[in-house]
């Protein structure tokens, strides 16, 4: 019992009280933040720490420093690069929720990555009629970081809760520039922040579940999965370059 109460309190103070401001203001700044001529989601690490404090930094370094190992992950390391400049800028993808409609944001993707993609959402919509939209799909490294630390803060700096939610650097399937992940998304909007895990009772989830492989995507955290990650039914890797 003591020794689990110990680990609990070195879990908690990993980020001290007077860390957590500082990556509050850092996540607000990120967000707000806009690169010319390319999405933020491809920042490359010198770009991200131009845009930071030495006390944001030094926050980076302890995100950096965590074991995913010692938090419930079980996954592999995924090998990470710099963004290269042979990536393709997709359009943004028009959806409707709650009667508004919105645009998915414009991904960044190797040639025939995004080849293999619209070929599986151009079968999807000849098969039923509607088409498999791109809510995420690669990140560099340095956005991987700010999207950690994004979700720390959603989960009131939890790292347990965050580490099942989202994968630390060097670990997130969407750091692969060959085998990305994909984070799917119907022209519905979902899944939702609110009920992720919505999306498996979706055309697409069933038709995906179906016909994915078909393109080279699988799916790659099912129901109790051995990875330590949440049932994820809208993530999918795109693993053809590697068979």
């Amino acid at each position: 019992m003591i020794s689990n109460l110990l680990y609990t309190i070195r879990m908690s103070t990993i980020f001290s009280p007077a860390d957590q401001p500082i990556i509050r203001r850092a996540v607000d700044q990120f967000i707000k933040t806009t690169l010319p001529n390319k999405p933020i989601f491809i920042i490359s690490q010198a770009e991200l720490l131009e845009l930071l404090s030495p006390e944001a930094e030094h926050c980076i370094g302890q995100v950096l420093r965590i074991d995913p190992y010692k938090h419930g992950f079980k996954g592999a390391r995924v090998d990470t690069v710099e963004p290269p400049s042979t990536l393709t800028i997709t359009p943004p993808q028009m959806f409707t929720t709650n009667g508004e409609t919105k645009y998915t944001r414009p991904q960044a993707l190797l040639p025939h990555v995004y080849d293999a993609y619209l070929s599986l959402t151009g079968a999807a919509q000849n098969d039923i009629g509607r088409p498999i939209l791109i809510e995420a799909a690669y990140r560099s490294p340095a956005y991987q970081i700010m999207t950690f630390l994004r979700y720390l803060v959603v989960y009131d700096f939890d790292i347990e809760k965050t580490a099942k939610r989202v994968a630390l650097p060097g670990y997130s399937e969407h750091g692969s520039v060959t085998n990305p992940a994909f984070d799917f998304q119907t022209i519905d909007g979902s899944p939702s922040d609110d009920n992720p895990q919505d999306f498996a009772l979706t055309p697409e989830y069933r038709w995906l579940t179906a016909n994915a492989k078909q393109y080279g995507f699988r799916l790659s955290y099912p129901q109790d999965n051995p990875d330590g990650i949440m049932f994820e039914p809208w993530h999918w890797r795109y693993i053809v370059a590697n068979d």
